[in-house]
């Protein structure tokens, strides 16, 4: 097993299977989406050009040359203080409880030191308790509640 940073160079090597581990982290997290291969396709088209002006920091977790977790962020400004916010993080069902998600997460968190960077923030869902208790046995605190109302089209 390897971390791997993605770059410009090495991003199509694991283009197919960081989109399949986007893909399951949507439907984990918003179910069922009309439209999901465009959705997932267009994001995972986006991220050569985040690589080249340098405002993401993505890594790859791989194991017989095959991506099997993922760990998207992008740095952000929020009141005054300087952000990472973690855009994605899925680790393969079948490689979960095995400290990947705690590997990429120290990674992220060792780099964003170097950058002087001290707070990480990121949305899941609240009926993901895999990942609500991930989050929290990794120092995460909720510190806001997000919510959505569907308006009636009639």
């Amino acid at each position: 097993m390897e971390i791997v940073k993605l770059n410009e160079k090495n991003f199509e090597l694991y283009k197919q299977d960081i989109n399949a581990l986007i893909k399951e982290n949507y439907r984990i997290n918003l179910g069922e989406l009309e439209d999901i291969d465009i959705i997932v396709n267009n994001k995972c088209n986006e991220i050569p050009q985040f690589l080249i002006n340098g405002s993401a920091y993505i890594l790859v977790c791989v194991e017989e040359k095959k991506a099997i977790a993922f760990l998207w962020a992008y740095q952000k400004e929020e009141i005054q203080e300087k952000v990472i916010h973690v855009s994605h993080i899925i680790v393969k069902e079948n490689y979960q409880r095995k400290g990947i998600g705690k590997i990429l997460m120290d990674n992220l968190e060792n780099e964003m030191k170097k950058r002087n960077i001290y707070i990480v923030d990121l949305v899941t869902t609240a009926d993901n308790n895999k990942a609500m208790n991930f989050y929290k046995k990794s120092g995460f605190q909720v510190k806001r509640d997000f919510l959505r109302k569907k308006i009636s089209e009639t």
